[in-house]
């Protein structure tokens, strides 16, 4: 993808099988699936697991982490109840134009019934046939 200022974004398929990749792609996609040390297994590999060690030990990394961890849930929190109270609107809506369907058949019914019994009376009051 291709953006403005020159930069491209790679979309990278870790469980792919198609193909045949380069070895050291091939390498960093299983470092990416499984960021250990026992993956790094170029020199590239190795210096970015020196990175994440790195950051792993700087406490205020980890701290500013998970707060970033925690205003993320949150958010996802306020979007979920947001989605719930979307939800329930809908849900009203929707209720109340059924209900409104149904009333309309209801009285098409009653109506329909009144003058049934109409009929029938109507019938009543005529003297039988022989």
């Amino acid at each position: 993808m291709p953006y403005e200022d020159g930069a491209k974004t790679l979309f990278l398929y870790t469980k792919g099988t198609a193909g045949s990749p380069p070895v050291d792609l091939s390498q960093l996609l299983l470092y990416f699936e499984d960021t250990k040390e026992a993956n790094a297994s170029n020199e590239d590999l190795k210096e970015i697991q020196s990175m994440v060690e790195t950051v792993k030990r700087d406490k205020e990394v980890s701290i500013g982490y998970m707060k970033t961890f925690e205003k993320e849930a949150l958010l996802l929190d306020q979007g979920r109840e947001e989605g719930r109270r979307e939800g329930r609107a809908e849900g009203r809506r929707e209720e109340r134009v059924n209900t409104e369907r149904e009333r309309r058949r209801a009285e098409a019914l009653a109506e329909e019934l009144r003058l049934l019994r109409e009929e029938l009376e109507r019938l009543k009051m005529q003297p039988e046939k022989n």
